[in-house]
């Protein structure tokens, strides 16, 4: 979706280079693709990022907020998945590229390390043949041998080969995110960008121990077919090749993806985008979630009920670098909600009072200091509403036929394969409940340890009687998000 037919041909070549926070504009040299000449004018990632983004693009005086994202958000949107599309085309193609050759050498030295068998005729048993040194050896042996001594320091080769066009993935995530909104790279999350780079490189890799056990076995079932020496080596090297192609273009894309959404995760978490959606995701894939290889990408970091992270919507920008895609993932992530503009001076803080519209509760709280509003809401917690909460626990427990556990536990009540957070409210106008994140990381690491399933029970005391809702998942609920139940005893049938 180009603006014009000869942009996207300059798009689509633009030079991977690498990170420098100092240098925002630094020129990335073209190179031309096979169909068509190259510019002999450099394009600089400024001119690049507002050339994709389109004409209807705009950055607002200061960078986006809420305001600005309601009222000229889709521009953004379009922009953000039409240059990571494009710089992730880029990067992907110089990994694959890497990926096929790195893997065709693999067997090439493999087959190497074989050599042809002179003997001829079909593989026989083990101890058949007699060695260099009169040890017995056969097929099998052959190539086990060349594959274990081949496979040593493979992955660190592989790691080295492609860490310049990591590096460059993450550094432009970064730089061109911060682009698009408006902000300036900053030298001190150089060091995150480093972190985050060796974090991708650690977890990539072109022969794994199971593709090294899918080479054992696939030279076993050659012996036990009769196969040459000579034959061997050849399909061997045919297969791995085959492999090698396609293979690359699952490496490229994977490693891409990755390295465009660490740079930019971190982009938007400093320019004040409040949660993320993941678009264009095309893949059949996504209606795979069932089935149990593909758990791994499921989403549920923030309490909400576990879903596909293809094309997930409104994900916390504190959780994005906990999202997972399967290998074929084609999406983007890009901003859905941004923090509002500054009010009297003050930086908008989500932890602040307001009503249930997000707004001031007064005007005067515009003018305050942060510390004058908590004092002015700050409501303090007496031993009496403390009695009442904590009389609610062991209903819970009672009711669903559980355990209550210390007070320093992760959670309130266990119940075989079950975490149930229990919250009270004894009173206070805003209808909701509130976690914070060093709790709710508490939580899932319980979960985690455990192998167990969380679940939030909320009491509401505010009208005298209590009444009783109930959520899969832990995190910041609000009521109306939750199910009512009619009392304690319904419970019960939500843990059978």
């Amino acid at each position: 979706e180009f603006p014009r037919r000869h942009a996207g041909a300059r798009h689509d070549r633009v030079q991977a280079e690498p990170f420098h926070p100092d240098q925002p504009d630094a020129e990335e040299r073209p190179t031309p693709p096979i169909t068509a000449k190259a510019s002999p004018i450099p394009m600089n990632a400024r001119k690049f990022v507002m050339l994709a983004a389109g004409r209807e693009f705009r950055i607002p005086n200061g960078g986006w907020s809420s305001e600005d994202f309601k009222a000229n958000g889709v521009p953004l949107i379009k922009a953000f998945n039409r240059v990571a599309s494009i710089v992730r085309a880029k990067i992907g193609s110089a990994i694959a590229q890497k990926t096929r050759t790195h893997i065709a050498s693999f067997a090439d030295r493999v087959c190497a390390a074989v050599g042809d068998w002179k003997t001829g005729g079909k593989a026989k048993p083990a101890g058949a043949y007699g060695g260099p040194s009169g040890e017995a050896s056969n097929l099998k042996v052959e190539f086990d041998r060349a594959i274990n001594e081949v496979y040593m320091g493979i992955s660190k080769e592989f790691r080295d080969l492609i860490e310049k066009d990591v590096r460059s993935g993450v550094g432009q995530g970064y730089s061109k995110s911060n682009l698009l909104l408006g902000k300036k790279d900053r030298k001190k999350d150089l060091k995150k960008l480093d972190k985050k780079a060796k974090r991708i490189l650690k977890a990539s890799d072109t022969v794994t121990e199971t593709t090294k056990n899918e080479m054992h076995a696939f030279v076993e079932k050659m012996q036990d077919e009769g196969y040459t020496k000579k034959e061997a080596v050849s399909i061997f090297r045919q297969k791995m090749h085959e492999r090698a192609q396609r293979r690359s273009l699952l490496s490229g894309r994977c490693v891409s993806t990755r390295c465009w959404h660490d740079g930019s995760f971190l982009a938007m978490a400093k320019a004040g985008v409040r949660s993320v959606d993941v678009i264009g995701c095309m893949s059949r894939e996504q209606d795979r979630w069932e089935q149990p290889s593909f758990q791994p990408y499921m989403f549920d970091a923030d309490g909400r009920e576990p879903e596909g992270t293809c094309n997930i919507k409104r994900v916390p920008i504190e959780f994005a670098d906990e999202l997972e895609w399967h290998p074929n993932h084609t999406g983007t992530a890009v901003p859905s909600s941004f923090r509002r503009k500054e009010i009297g001076g003050k930086a908008y803080d989500p932890r602040e009072p307001r009503n249930d519209q997000g707004e001031w509760t007064s005007a005067s709280n515009a003018t305050l200091t942060r510390q004058e509003r908590a004092k002015l809401h700050h409501k303090p917690a007496t031993l009496e509403k403390q009695r009442i909460a904590e009389a609610q626990e062991p209903k819970v427990a009672k009711a669903v036929s559980g355990t209550q556990t210390d007070d320093n536990d992760p959670v309130d009540v266990i119940k075989s394969g079950h975490g149930i957070e229990v919250k009270s409210i004894v009173e206070g106008k805003n209808p909701k409940i509130t976690m914070h994140p060093e709790s709710l990381a508490r939580k899932k690491k319980f979960a985690r340890k455990n192998k167990a399933k969380l679940h939030t029970v909320v009491i509401d005391m505010r009208e005298g009687k209590p009444v009783v809702y109930y959520r899969k998942g832990v995190g910041s609920f609000r009521l109306t998000s939750m199910e009512k139940l009619v009392s304690f005893a319904e419970l019960k049938g939500k843990f059978e």
